[in-house]
C-alpha cells in the first residue's frame, strides 16, 4: 500500500515535487515507474494463502537495497536536492527501513514459533 501510494505520488505530482524538493521531474517519474511493477509484486506476494519465505526474504532484499540507494543519493553529485528534498528522501528511507524491520522480524517469529502459514521454500 505504501509503495503504491509513493508510486502515485511521483508519478502524479513529479512536477509539484519538482519545484519543492529539486528533485527533477523526470528523476521522479523514473522512480515511480520503478514503483509500479514492484507494487504488482508485493501485491501477488501479499494476496498468496501461503507466505514464502523466500519471496519475504527477497522483498526484504529490495528494501535494503532502496534504503541504502537513498540512503547515498543526497551525498553523490546524480541530483541536487534541496534540504525539503533531503528531507523527502531520508523520510521515506526510514519508513521502507521500518517496514523491513518489521518484515524481518515477522519471517523470524514465523519461523521460530511456526505460526501462520509460512511455506519454508
Amino acid at each position: 500500500l505504501a509503495s503504491g501510494a509513493i508510486a502515485l505520488l511521483l508519478l502524479i505530482g513529479a512536477g509539484a515535487l519538482d519545484s519543492a524538493f529539486d528533485l527533477p521531474a523526470a528523476f521522479l517519474r523514473g522512480t515511480g515507474l520503478v514503483l509500479v511493477p514492484w507494487v504488482v509484486l508485493l501485491l501477488a506476494i501479499a494476496s498468496r494463502k501461503t507466505m514464502y519465505r523466500n519471496a519475504v526474504w527477497v522483498v526484504v532484499a529490495v528494501n535494503t537495497g532502496w534504503v541504502a540507494g537513498s540512503a547515498i543519493l543526497p551525498i553523490v553529485d546524480w541530483i541536487e536536492p534541496n534540504a525539503l528534498g533531503v528531507t523527502f528522501i531520508i523520510v521515506q528511507a526510514v519508513a521502507v527501513a521500518l517496514f523491513t524491520w518489521l518484515q524481518i522480524v515477522m519471517v523470524v517469529e514465523y519461523e521460530t514459533r511456526s505460526w501462520g502459514s509460512v511455506a519454508r521454500v
